[in-house]
């Protein structure tokens, strides 16, 4: 099994992973790609990637009023 460091899904449904120490994204929806790159036999041992946490409410205030 590869060594996955971390498996984070982004806004788009992308996870964004860490994968021997090089970053990769792969379609969340891609499980050709997920076996490929190992994740979902890290997934399938009872890992778990990161679901998607948007910004905050004040953190989206302070991105507009920057604009």
């Amino acid at each position: 099994m590869r060594d996955i460091q971390e498996a984070k899904y982004t806004e788009t449904g992308v996870l964004h992973c860490q994968i021997d120490g090089i970053n990769t994204c792969i379609s969340g929806e891609d499980q050709e790609a997920l076996e490929r790159y190992g994740v979902q036999e890290w997934i399938d041992a009872g890992n778990t990637p990161d679901p998607y946490v948007g910004p905050t409410a004040m953190e989206t205030w302070v991105e507009e009023m920057d604009r």
